[in-house]
């Protein structure tokens, strides 16, 4: 036995192994071409089952429930509108299938959006947001802007069919660079909206195509402040639009004037793209990662420095805001760049979504409370609103409480009178707070003095002080404030301190706070709040 290696085998074999190879080449070739296709057909069919599922697991079992009590959807729908216009608008996230734990699964989007539907909520479009933020257009009272994150084609899957039973519609954020890669027809994977599904979606007039970056969703290894071309130190999995990049070439960190070109020529490329391909304006971008800048390990001015060039290419840019972050609604106003969004966890419930978006409706002046309701948020501390009061009290772990009232942030010039029952500690109300890092008037009361306070973040400033005698703790005890223009005063007891407050906006809303220096020990309930124009 021996192998036959002569000259005529070996050219036969030759060519049989070229043969394969270009036959395995052109197969790959006709493949990869063919992909786009496919993947258009794979989404004709994925998109049938999603209307078929929706209908079987939805659609029916509500139409038979209404069959059997008589209810009407179209009834309800209509006994709730209004022809009242909004005086704030929401905006609701969701992303796409989620688990139990943290985005919502399918089954609790719909269960949101049927509450809302039947509450008389209805959905806005991106270019009616638009018009009502830059005060050129109205939209009717209940009105509110559905929002999805990320390009997901299980969003699609999961909310089309609804938003064409609801007559809904919403805003996909699209990361470009994930679901058209290099200005291609296929994304980086399934996961990601194919240009095609994009394109689907823009013609079916229930969606609208904003920007979520281009790059700016990857992870980068970045350098710590102090590394240096000798000393060189980076940290992988760090954001794309929070630090500063090393150059390699140049052997240096980047400048601030090359870190706003980076971020300018990523968001400028995912707009360029989305606009090009489907002949749409983009005016909205949303923070990756609800990352505006301070989350940098090396770069503190980013904040600052992505506030300034972010919106020279995106007139409106969206974040996920918080409690303690003053309104949850959007208020019209051409000069505000910055868009609030709720994002309703997987263990929201239907109603508690609703109060949410009931408590965040824009308050009437005058205002008087004896109850209090879920319209009253807490910025830190325990928090308790109920029908007898608003409870702040500090936890074994904190030095106090406060309390915001949703939806009081476009009062201007106003008169606050307070009770409360007052057990420990400095009790002050709060006024023209906007939002948790901008600067706000307080009146704090102490066991002996009325302070006129500024406070910014974590910065406090005394603008005046007085003694004063109120009753020993704990009492029931009464206070009053007020602001005008920049002058606001304090008063109790019949005790006045006033004085003049830089740099805090012409309207913001009204709070509540009890503190001591130490831990688990301050606390009161407000009884009454009374608050006036001036």
């Amino acid at each position: 036995m021996f192998v036959d290696l002569s000259n005529k085998k070996i050219g036969f074999l030759g060519i049989v192994v070229l043969a394969l190879l270009v036959v395995t080449v052109s197969t790959f070739l006709i493949a990869a071409s063919a992909r786009p296709a496919m993947h258009a057909f794979t989404d004709s069919a994925q998109r049938a089952r999603a209307e078929l599922y929706y209908l079987v697991r939805f659609k029916l079992p509500e139409a038979a429930l209404a069959a059997v009590t008589g209810s009407s959807r179209t009834e309800a729908q209509s006994a709730t509108s209004s022809v009242v216009s909004a005086r704030s608008v929401p905006v609701l996230l969701y992303h796409g299938e989620g688990d139990s734990t943290s985005m919502p699964p399918m089954r609790v989007f719909v269960e949101h959006m049927r509450a809302l539907r039947d509450a008389g909520w209805h959905t806005i479009t991106m270019e009616q947001f638009k018009a009502f933020m830059e005060g050129t257009g109205t939209v009717p009272d209940k009105s509110f802007l559905l929002t999805f994150d990320d390009g997901r084609s299980d969003a699609l899957y999961s909310a089309d069919p609804l938003l064409k039973d609801f007559g809904y519609t919403a805003v996909m954020f699209v990361i470009t660079g994930f679901s058209m890669p290099g200005n291609g027809d296929v994304p980086l994977n399934d996961f990601y909206l194919s240009k095609s599904q994009l394109d689907y979606m823009v013609k079916s007039g229930r969606w609208d195509l904003e920007s979520h970056g281009d790059q700016d969703h990857l992870t980068y290894s970045v350098p710590i402040a102090t590394s240096t071309a000798q000393d060189l130190t980076l940290v992988p999995g760090q954001h794309f639009l929070s630090n500063f990049f090393w150059l390699p070439d140049a052997g240096r960190i980047e400048t601030p004037a090359e870190f706003v070109t980076r971020v300018t020529n990523d968001l400028t490329a995912a707009k360029t793209l989305l606009e090009n391909n489907f002949d749409i304006v983009v005016d909205g971008f949303a923070y990756p990662l609800n990352d505006l800048g301070q989350d940098s390990i090396n770069a503190p001015q980013a904040d600052t420095l992505l506030s300034r060039v972010v919106p020279t290419i995106y007139p409106f840019d969206f974040y996920q805001t918080w409690p303690g972050n003053g309104d949850f609604f959007n208020h019209p106003d051409p000069d505000v760049h910055l868009i609030k969004r709720i994002e309703p966890t997987a263990s929201w419930s239907s109603s508690h979504l609703l109060e949410v978006l009931n408590g965040g409706v824009v308050k009437s002046l005058p205002h008087t409370a004896f109850t209090f309701g879920p319209a009253w948020k807490s910025n830190w501390g325990t928090v308790r609103p109920d029908d007898t009061g608003l409870e702040l009290s500090a936890s074994k772990d904190s030095t106090g409480a406060s309390a915001f009232l949703d939806g009081s942030g476009t009062w201007t010039d106003y008169k606050m009178n307070a009770s409360a029952e007052w057990k420990y500690g400095t009790f002050s109300l709060l006024a023209r707070y906007t939002a948790q890092y901008a600067p706000y008037v307080v009146c704090a009361f102490s066991n002996n003095r009325i302070y006129l306070e500024r406070h910014d973040g974590e910065k406090l400033e005394t603008i005046a002080y007085k003694p004063y005698a109120p009753p020993a703790l704990p009492a029931k005890a009464d206070f009053s404030m007020s602001v005008q223009g920049d002058t606001a005063s304090c008063s109790a007891y019949g005790v006045r301190v006033a004085g003049s407050v830089a740099g805090i906006s012409r309207s913001g809303g009204v709070g509540a706070t009890v503190w001591t220096p130490s831990a688990g020990e301050a606390q009161a309930i407000l009884t009454r709040l009374a608050v006036e124009s001036l």
